[in-house]
């Protein structure tokens, strides 16, 4: 049985609160989930708003998802999995409709003005242990979403292409048929990998929320702007991510954050080369700042068409959709259906 998504139980604890009935309703992607208010006794009519889902949100992401929210001609709402008063009072003075997963929420539209603060947070059950969003199964789903190996690869094969152990393969493949992203087709050896485009859905969502910070070195500087564009990363081992990366491969954005991935052995002699420095963060705000992180998964190929110095595209993308920024969301749009969609799209 699947469990009950975070926006289900979310629209349930609301539910439980308001005098209407609350329902969630998932679209064929996150960026088209809507909670619906339903007639009730203080509601005449429904109410249908679209839905922008950030769990553990922090105080510097609300500008963002103020202006997200403010696109949207329903005004939109905020799905977190628990507002503090600190955060619930940041979001009420900004004017941004949310809830989360206690029935915390701020609802104001048109003849309807509802909010609940003060609960607690729940109490999360402790996760089933679903190999496939771990560290190896991550890493597995990141090589066949890729293209970097098929699905119906060996058990060894896999793991090469991966960069995993053996030993992990089986745990990570059983998680995802138990999830429902994989299909037997004649015999339980000939497998399929579906649901792709929600598969890469849950990859972001674990990568940004859960590997990504584990990874993180710290924040540098360099005085050099146009350090990306003279500098051939791969040369030292390491990669761009984030809008540098973005800004390579699709030419739409004019990059504000650098993002570099590479390991520890690799970062001295590429600081020294580049004049990179740890942050001054009370010194000269005219410098780039630079995130830096240890490199995650396998290295991409080196396809012709691919440059060297980039990681692989869907960690741009996970990048991109991480910073809940306007315009770094409409760069993913862009490298999803230029570079993303032949592999996601269904056979």
């Amino acid at each position: 049985m699947n469990q009950e998504s975070t926006g289900h139980r979310a629209a349930r604890a609301l539910g439980e609160r308001l005098p209407m009935r609350c329902k969630f309703v998932e679209g064929t992607n996150r960026e088209e989930d809507r909670l619906e208010l339903l007639e009730g006794e203080m509601l005449n009519a429904a109410i249908s708003l679209r839905c922008v889902t950030l769990m553990h949100l922090r105080p510097p992401h609300i500008e963002h998802i103020a202006a997200q929210l403010g696109s949207f001609p329903d005004g939109g709402i905020l799905l977190t999995n628990y507002a503090n008063p600190s955060i619930f009072k940041a979001l009420t003075s900004k004017g941004i409709n949310f809830f989360d997963l206690s029935g915390n929420c701020r609802i104001h539209t048109a003849g309807f003005y509802f909010t609940v603060e003060g609960l607690k947070p729940v109490k999360e059950d402790k996760p089933t242990g679903n190999k496939a969003f771990e560290l190896a199964g991550m890493k597995l789903i990141l090589a066949l979403l890729s293209g970097m190996a098929p699905i119906t690869a060996s058990y060894r094969d896999l793991a090469q292409a991966a960069g995993i152990s053996l030993g992990t393969v089986g745990p990570a493949l059983d998680g995802l048929d138990g999830a429902g992203f994989i299909m037997h087709r004649d015999k339980p050896a000939i497998r399929k990998l579906i649901n792709k485009k929600k598969l890469l859905e849950r990859w972001v969502e674990t990568y940004t929320e859960k590997i990504k910070p584990k990874l993180f070195v710290g924040n540098y500087e360099t005085d050099n702007y146009y350090l990306w564009k003279e500098i051939n990363l791969a040369d030292y081992g390491g990669y761009w991510g984030g809008e540098i990366g973005a800004e390579i491969l699709t030419n739409y954005i004019k990059p504000q954050v650098f993002t570099i991935y590479i390991n520890a052995e690799k970062r001295g002699k590429l600081f020294a080369a580049a004049r990179i420095r740890k942050a001054d963060l009370m010194g000269n705000n005219q410098r780039t700042t630079i995130a830096v992180y240890e490199k995650f998964g396998p290295d991409y190929p080196a396809f012709s068409s691919y440059p060297l110095d980039v990681v692989n595209p869907i960690i741009v993308y996970a990048d991109l959709i991480g910073t809940h920024d306007s315009r770094n969301l409409d760069v993913a749009q862009d490298l999803y259906d230029n570079r993303l969609d032949q592999f996601i799209s269904e056979d």
